[in-house]
């Protein structure tokens, strides 16, 4: 039978050649590893035009070169609408021993992969030194990675529209530039704040300390961005134009120009401070005080200020600046949950109920231009008596049909790598978009107690990790194949990847980024709208450009499988 198998399978490969595979390895596979009790799937991207349903097997083998799984290519679909390819799939997860493997199938060799209940551990590190990199207003010491401190002129940025100065050194720089916002910086801190306040019994000191110091650098610069004298916050830290990029951050000396106050940046400032007050209740009480007097002061300033004299949209002011806004009452809502959480005054509470009625009690994905569904997470996590259990029961139900109709297209066979993205949602920050799905996953699974909704989050972790239509790893210094010449002004000048960030991803709407419209004119499928080549001059900013908020949501998710 072994000769008979041989043969048939030489047969194919010599009547059908190249037909049968892309031109570049067909296997994907997660390039970092697998969990021991979890399902364990590989894929096989094969050209559309071989119509064969079930033809060879696939080999797992350990580092001996010792075959320890034997199992059968079966196809999966006939055509993965988001990436045109047809894709077989090679399942393994009756392999549960620990240890180091590869899978083999023919003349094609997967990449190395582990099998290990720690197995994620070096992707949360990663991801927090992405964090680290990011930190603006002071000397950055990471191998050779490093740099001297930078923007020290923020010291005495100007006010736009005045003369007038003020301090905002500090804080994360965005993305791939060195402009500072308030929004992204504090929806960032909720997710590292709500993943230290739902899994700090089950990380290490070293993680949580890690959680605690980035958190702690982000507040301090957003409590510079507030007005003292009336609790206001200023919308972000910008400069005139892009012309400075790339450059070193030592050597970026532009004076650069504080924003007006906003609604929705002081409505996300007193979200987080009100977090951060009860986050820290146990670490730092003085700390803690602070930052709720904080929030109070950013949500009256709202209250009895803002009313008289500001408008309610906020519109950029120079081209460098970014997050505009027009619909402040989902920030609102997160504002008034979080205080409530942080006061157990009922008048949030009644307001929060009332605010939740206005908007409806429909659910969507988070972003940072709506958060509802942060202010119901947080309100879902909080004890059974601090709670309206109609309102509870109505949101848990609403819940659970978003996670089943995101779990029911992961399982479609028309989806061929189960990546919970629409098709519709290939847009800019595509990955960032599927950490936030992956969050709500491991949220839910948490509320219901039931981990079987946690997995449709870990199959999300094998499409960042590498098993995607790419056949590439997102996050940066991670994997065999992973980010090579991303939009990060330090890649750039210093020609390395500087490790830790999840790119932004596939894009495949029209953006003015000339590399990736290119692929979009070419009708490239939507999954493989993504710019990533050594080769090039120039980066792609528009699929493949680190972002804080990125980094964020996959921190959360990746501590749930610490």
């Amino acid at each position: 039978m072994f000769i008979k198998e041989i043969l048939i399978i030489f047969l194919y490969f010599f009547i059908f050649g190249d037909k049968i595979f892309s031109k570049e390895n067909p296997i994907r596979i997660n390039q970092i590893g697998y969990l021991p009790n979890s399902k364990k799937i590989s894929f096989l991207a094969i050209r559309e035009d071989f119509d064969n349903n079930k033809f060879f097997n696939f080999y797992v083998k350990d580092k001996s070169q010792k075959t320890v799984f034997k199992g059968e290519v079966k196809l999966y679909n006939s055509k993965d609408t988001a990436s045109g390819e047809k894709i077989y799939i090679l399942d393994f997860s009756e392999l549960e021993t620990p240890g180091s493997y590869y899978i083999e199938l023919e003349d094609f060799k997967s990449y190395d992969f582990v099998i290990s209940s720690t197995v994620y551990r070096e992707v949360l590190d990663l991801l927090l030194l992405g964090f680290y990199f990011q930190r603006c207003g002071e000397e950055v010491k990471y191998n050779e990675f490093s740099h001297g401190i930078c923007h020290i002129r923020d010291k005495e940025a100007v006010i736009f529209g005045t003369n007038i100065t003020k301090d905002v050194s500090g804080g994360w720089h965005d993305a791939g530039n060195y402009e500072k916002y308030v929004t992204p910086t504090a929806i960032s801190c909720w997710y590292l704040l709500t993943t230290y306040e739902v899994f700090h019994k089950k990380l290490p000191n070293s993680i949580k300390q890690r959680l605690i110091t980035e958190i702690k650098h982000a507040l301090k610069w957003l409590i510079k961005m507030q007005d003292e004298s009336d609790g206001g916050v200023h919308h972000s830290v910008v400069v005139k134009d892009w012309s400075y990029w790339p450059s070193l951050p030592e050597d970026h000396t532009d004076l650069r120009i504080i924003a007006p106050k906003s609604i929705f940046a002081t409505y996300n400032f007193a979200s987080i401070f009100a977090k951060a007050s009860y986050v820290f209740k146990n670490i730092d009480k003085d700390f803690s005080k602070k930052c709720l007097n904080k929030a109070l002061n950013a949500y009256n300033w709202v209250d009895n200020i803002y009313k008289e004299k500001f408008i309610k949209h906020y519109n950029k002011i120079l081209e460098t600046d970014a997050y505009e806004d027009s619909n402040e009452v989902d920030e609102q809502l997160l504002a008034l949950c979080e205080l409530y959480k942080a006061t157990n005054n009922q008048k949030y509470h009644i307001k929060f109920l009332e605010t939740l009625d206005k908007l409806g009690y429909k659910l969507s994905i988070p972003s940072w231009q709506d958060v509802k569904m942060l202010a119901i997470i947080s309100y879902l996590l909080l004890e059974e008596r601090f709670v309206n259990k109609e309102v509870k029961d109505i949101l848990t139900q609403n819940f659970e049909s978003f996670v089943k109709t995101r779990a029911s297209w992961i399982d479609s066979p028309r989806n061929g790598y189960k990546v919970a993205l629409y098709n519709s949602e290939y847009y800019w920050g595509s990955n960032g978009i599927l950490g936030n799905i992956s969050c709500l996953f491991v949220i839910f699974s948490i509320i219901k107690k039931n981990p079987k909704f946690s997995s449709y989050a870990l199959e999300q972790i094998h499409y960042l990790l590498g098993r995607n239509s790419l056949d590439k790893c997102f996050v940066s210094g991670c994997g065999k194949n992973s980010i090579k010449r991303h939009h990060y002004a330090l890649s750039v000048i210093n020609k390395k990847i500087y490790p830790g960030f999840v790119s932004g991803g596939p894009n495949s709407e029209l953006s003015g980024d000339k590399l990736l419209d290119e692929l979009i004119y070419k009708n490239i499928p939507i999954a493989k709208c993504f710019v990533d080549d050594e080769n090039l001059d120039s980066t792609s900013w528009a699929s493949n450009e680190p972002c804080i908020l990125y980094n964020a949501p996959w921190v959360f998710v990746f501590s749930y499988f610490y």
